[in-house]
């Protein structure tokens, strides 16, 4: 939400993809605090229809307050365009030049690749 009122605004992408995580993570924590400790002692779905109700609300105050369509904002140069690597499209990100960020970068995409089941 804070994302899209910061890029509206003219402001920066990089400034708003670190302050956005932290804001969200502030109201998250509030959230927990405020409404979701107080039910604790009580039965496992009490927290969880308070989860399910607050996510309606949420979903329904920025349907309200930005509309169902989204505000549109040119994807940064540095992430513009993809490469395909083994039937796979990842990002055409600037190359990598020392070879511990390179093997940094490898080990953290092999994360996300399934792996063969051996039987």
């Amino acid at each position: 939400m804070s994302d899209s009122i910061s890029l509206s605004l003219g402001g920066n992408f990089w400034i708003c993809l670190i302050l956005v995580p932290l804001a969200v993570g502030l109201f998250g924590m509030a959230v927990e605090r405020v409404l979701i400790r107080p039910l604790y002692g009580r039965g496992i779905d009490y927290p969880l229809l308070l989860t399910f109700g607050l996510s309606y609300v949420m979903v329904e105050l920025v349907r309200i307050a930005f509309g169902k369509s989204g505000y549109p904002f040119d994807t940064p140069e540095v992430l513009q365009g993809a490469r395909q690597y083994r039937r796979r499209l990842f990002p055409a990100l600037p190359p990598v030049r020392d070879r511990r960020r390179r093997r940094r970068a490898a080990g953290a995409l092999a994360c996300f690749w399934k792996r063969p089941v051996l039987a």
